[in-house]
């Protein structure tokens, strides 16, 4: 092989990795942001509540376990409204059958199982993340 064809190779190779980097630090940095912002916003609330409201050691906890029933409560709102969601799915996907040929059954099937196996990869990825920052929360 050619030095300039190596060269050219070893660029490309070099510019793909440089892009992978930058694409996962970008992430990190966006929900860590996020993240931040939300403890951020939720400690000055507590803390806002608690100066204002003139909270003794009791009631400041009381308010922190009330901050996480209530997002533990936001989040099985979400988990209910999925469910609804994905029944309305079932019943598109059942009518759209109704109208399609075999082979158009068929694509329309291997569609569904691409997005299955798509949305299973994204949901286990969110749980990863999920997971490190809360042993990252813990550990703070």
């Amino acid at each position: 092989m050619l030095r300039s064809q190596k060269t050219a190779i070893t660029s490309l190779v070099l510019v793909f990795l440089f892009g992978i980097f930058c694409g996962i630090a970008s992430e990190r940095f966006v929900f860590n942001k996020i993240d931040r912002q939300h403890k951020k916003r939720r400690e000055s609330l507590e803390q806002k509540f608690t100066r204002e409201l003139e909270l003794n050691e009791d009631q400041v906890v009381q308010l922190k376990t009330l901050f996480k029933e209530t997002k533990k409560k936001h989040h099985d709102i979400r988990k209910l409204t999925d469910s609804m969601y994905d029944s309305v799915r079932v019943d598109f996907d059942m009518q759209l059958n109704g109208f399609l040929d075999q082979d158009q059954q068929l694509k329309f099937a291997q569609l569904q199982e691409e997005w299955r196996q798509r949305k299973e990869k994204e949901r286990l990825e969110k749980e990863a993340r999920d997971k490190k920052r809360k042993e990252k929360a813990e550990r703070n």
